[in-house]
């Protein structure tokens, strides 16, 4: 149940609970391929770690600290935890992290340490 938008909805990721301004990390390494916001979900990067894997950071923080094209390694900052998903505003502060494979979406949190 989404409490912001007050209805059932499919959760496509993990919300990881974090103080706002918390940096949030790169889970490996990649390019970055898009930074945006949405709509709904606020500030995004999406990072492409090749072998048709794909990892989502949304709700950041205004300021990222990476640009389309820019190369990371695993543990590199790449943003900071906000509060810009329109989608998941009623809720305390938190990332919202989304893994995609083969076009599939997958749990994030098997990828995690």
């Amino acid at each position: 149940f989404n409490k912001t938008m007050e209805d059932w909805r499919v959760h496509t990721g993990a919300d990881i609970s974090a103080n706002a301004g918390t940096p949030v990390c790169a889970i490996g390494d990649g390019t970055v391929e898009d930074v945006y916001t949405d709509e709904m979900m606020g500030v995004t990067v999406v990072i492409d770690h090749g072998n048709e894997t794909k990892s989502v950071y949304q709700n950041l923080m205004e300021a990222v600290t990476v640009a389309v094209g820019d190369k990371v390694r695993a543990g590199d900052t790449v943003g900071g935890v906000g509060k810009t998903a329109e989608s998941e505003i009623a809720q305390p502060s938190h990332l919202h992290l989304e893994v995609i494979q083969d076009g599939a979406r997958i749990d994030p949190i098997e990828l995690l340490p």
